[in-house]
């Protein structure tokens, strides 16, 4: 009858897939030889719960016990939601098309305080009670586990019981002391009683609660022998915690749609403002033959191209090259990816990414991908840094360690990258820097330069080199001396190298300076080569630059400004945090086809800067990207019509429009 229900309904919703079930892997099981049905419940969309680690492992450990079912259940979006309330169709579970108020166990996975109101909308559409108090029969148990467990009781009210800490024993405990009580009859109230015995249960209404005037908690009162403290159930060995050998495949893309192995729990470090490295202690971590065995089994049983090495930081695991090496032995074979999403800045070297295949694959990106060689932190870490011949010995901003970078080593680290451009290794002087100063550093810049060179070429012909191909462009330097500037522009466009970049602007030096030093120098750069301006910058600049030769950008100025609620626009630069913006419903640019410009208005996004939401930053980072790329394509476009002076004007004068006001 439900499935009837279904047919009808299916076209009429965006994805229908992820509705039906049926995917590769799910399991189905006949309902007459079942005792418990678990219904898993993700409240969030299918999209992002079928990414989620956690239901995998916990769905394929309740179906390994033959007599119990686990089902998989997740919120329909709205389109899917109108249909379902308009022709009766109860919340079923995917594998069965069962209603899930028919269940033993409806549980709920608490990844974030967000989902709560899903949580709700789904007991509802199940026609499931929302309040403990209201459910009086003994099944079904209403349950939620995960992070958000740690500070229950914003929503203890909706819950039957909460299991603190890991699932996977857990769970099964409860599960079997549910057939127990169905075989033998009980009320509730006796369940939830002998369930509270169990290490890692918490049930609200065994606890009594008094509160101060003030609001906070005066006491804590157990009932009916529930333990005073409730202490969440660890995993102890590590290497024997239940780990699935196949996933469910979906039908439909999802968020992390590959296989996922996780290599351990835990950090290492503890961070106080860290709420998974608070909620996941102690570290433990799977031995490489463990991770290594699953790996294979995963990639055999899915299918999947890419598997995920899945861990709160996957560069803490102890011997993460060794582990690089055993898996890469297998995957490369395979012609599987392997993708490492989390990994600490001081834990990761260009050594691990070489192991992973260089910076394309690591990231999967397939399109031009250029390196900056370190040599501009010889200028930003300047109190840091000694110069000499060789190269340049830093003590770490981090944790005061010594490091030296020199051309060769800048050479081997942006290889190991195998980035597509690769920058010589130089160094910026400033812009107030004296004469003689600069004349030195562009002189043993040109030296570094030749090394650099060298090297390249000794790199690109090695048997592992990733990327054999790999270009390297020669970095112009001077400070704002012209006669410096344009000897050694000539200096190194005898070289022939693959590019030729601009450097040592923008730090410091007027828009008037760094528009001369341009002018004067770019004329003897090779015209049939790619000019790269560095670090540079605002549209105004880049459009003054493309007048003046210049070929290529980059700057942070668009996700940098961004975070801190300037947006670009064709009228100007907007400060979001102005209170003008407060009650305006407009987007950030009327016409604008970005995320941002195209959901939300000027008002909410200023709420979320106001409010120190990271979305606001977010929101803010796509529109300037957008404004930004879509600028760049405008620029091509004017040039291959011949219309770029024209073009040019009125961008600037469009620019001045905020200004005026």
């Amino acid at each position: 009858m439900l499935k009837e229900k279904l047919d009808k309904i299916l076209l009429k919703v965006q994805k229908p897939s992820r509705y039906i079930g049926g995917e590769v892997n799910a399991v189905v099981k006949d309902k007459s030889k079942v005792d418990i049905r678990f219904a898993f419940c993700f409240p969030d969309t299918y999209d992002i719960g079928m990414s989620h680690l956690g239901i995998k492992i916990l769905y394929s450990l309740k179906n390994s016990v033959p007599n119990y079912w686990c089902e998989r259940v997740f919120m329909p979006l709205p389109d899917m939601e109108e249909q379902m309330r308009k022709n009766d169709i109860p919340l079923y579970g995917l594998e069965s098309l069962d209603p899930i108020k028919d269940f033993e166990f409806i549980g709920f996975t608490l990844q974030y305080e967000l989902c709560y109101t899903n949580i709700l909308s789904m007991l509802d559409l199940a026609g499931v009670p929302v309040f403990a108090k209201d459910r009086k029969d003994l099944f079904p148990i209403v349950m939620g586990g995960g992070p958000c467990v740690c500070n229950a009781e914003p929503i203890a009210d909706f819950f039957d019981l909460f299991v603190l800490g890991e699932g996977e024993e857990v769970n099964l405990k409860m599960m079997q002391l549910a057939e127990k009580f169905k075989k033998n009859g009980g009320t509730k109230q006796e369940y939830l009683e002998q369930a509270a015995q169990i290490e890692g249960i918490y049930v609200p209404s065994l606890y009594d609660i008094s509160y101060n005037e003030d609001g906070t908690v005066k006491a804590i009162t157990p009932k009916n022998n529930a333990p005073a403290k409730v202490r969440k159930q660890i995993i102890d060995d590590f290497d024997k915690v239940y780990t699935p050998d196949s996933f469910v495949v979906p039908y439909t893309q999802i968020v992390h749609d590959r296989s996922v192995v996780e290599v351990l729990r835990g950090c290492i470090r503890g961070c106080r403002f860290c709420q998974a490295g608070f909620i996941y202690r102690p570290f433990r971590e799977k031995s490489k033959e463990t991770i290594v065995n699953q790996v294979k089994s995963l990639t055999e049983t899915t299918g999947y191209d890419e598997v995920s090495l899945s861990s709160l930081s996957t560069s803490d695991y102890s011997d993460i090259e060794g582990l690089l090496n055993d898996i890469t032995e297998y995957t490369d074979k395979k012609g599987v990816n392997l993708s490492l999403p989390s990994l600490r800045i001081d834990k990761f070297s260009d050594e691990v990414v070489k192991k992973m295949g260089g910076l394309h694959k690591f990231m999967v990106w397939d399109k031009p991908i250029l390196t900056d060689s370190g040599g501009f932190q010889v200028f930003s870490l300047a109190g840091l840094r000694k110069i000499k011949e060789e190269g340049v010995y830093f003590h770490s901003h981090v944790d005061g360690r010594k490091i030296f970078m020199g051309p060769e080593e800048s050479m081997q680290i942006q290889s190991n990258l195998a980035s597509t451009i690769a920058m010589a290794f130089d160094e910026c002087p400033s812009s107030v820097a004296d004469r003689r100063y600069v004349q030195n550093s562009v002189d043993r810049t040109a030296r570094w330069l030749q090394r650099c060179k060298d090297k390249m070429r000794e790199l690109n012909q090695r048997e592992d080199t990733i990327n054999k191909h790999q270009l390297l462009f020669g970095i112009n330097q001077g400070a704002i001396y012209e006669d410096i500037r344009i000897d050694h522009a000539k200096r190194i466009s005898e070289m022939d190298l693959d590019g030729y970049a601009v450097g040592g602007l923008a730090v410091g030096e007027t828009h008037e300076e760094m528009y001369h030093i341009l002018d004067e120098v770019v004329p003897y750069l090779p015209k049939e080569k790619p000019t790269y301006l560095m670090g540079v910058g605002t549209p105004a600049n880049i459009l003054e630059g493309v007048e003046r030769g210049v070929d290529f950008f980059d700057c942070v100025y668009p996700s940098r400004n961004g975070r801190h609620g300037h947006v670009y626009t064709n009228h100007g630069k907007m400060n979001l945090f102005n209170q003008k913006y407060e009650l305006d419903p407009r987007p950030i640019e009327e016409g604008c086809q970005c995320p941002a410009c195209r959901h939300y208005s000027r008002a909410y996004i200023r709420h979320l800067l106001k409010a120190k939401e990271m979305l606001g930053m977010r929101l803010c980072v796509l529109h300037n990207l957008y404004f930004y790329n879509n600028m760049m394509t405008e620029i091509r476009n004017a040039l291959d019509e011949g219309n770029f002076a024209s073009y040019k004007r009125a961008k600037l004068a469009g620019f001045e429009e905020y200004d005026k006001k």
